[in-house]
């Protein structure tokens, strides 16, 4: 099951007792605040959870998956990365 930004809210709607308005308000500005921190070329550390880095996407080598002809992925854009560790 893939949690959303609403599942979230309806959680702390559930379980801190915000109202549904103030829940969503709190889950809007928790990821608000991740995203500019990383905006601003910064990591976001969550202890226990993982440490989110924005970097950017280097050219690479790829392949179309549907013809299988070989292609070049260009640079750009950019991804998290979690180093999150879990133990069972």
């Amino acid at each position: 099951m893939a949690i959303t930004k609403a599942s979230l809210a309806q959680v702390i709607y559930d379980d801190v007792g915000l109202n549904q308005q103030q829940a969503k308000a709190l889950v809007d500005q928790f990821f608000g605040e991740i995203k500019n921190t990383l905006e601003q070329a910064e990591f976001v550390k969550l202890p226990g959870f993982g440490k989110f880095i924005l970097r950017d996407k280097v050219s690479r080598p790829g392949r179309n998956p549907k013809t299988g002809e070989e292609a070049i992925i260009l640079a750009g854009g950019s991804s998290f990365s979690s180093q999150a560790h879990y133990s069972k």
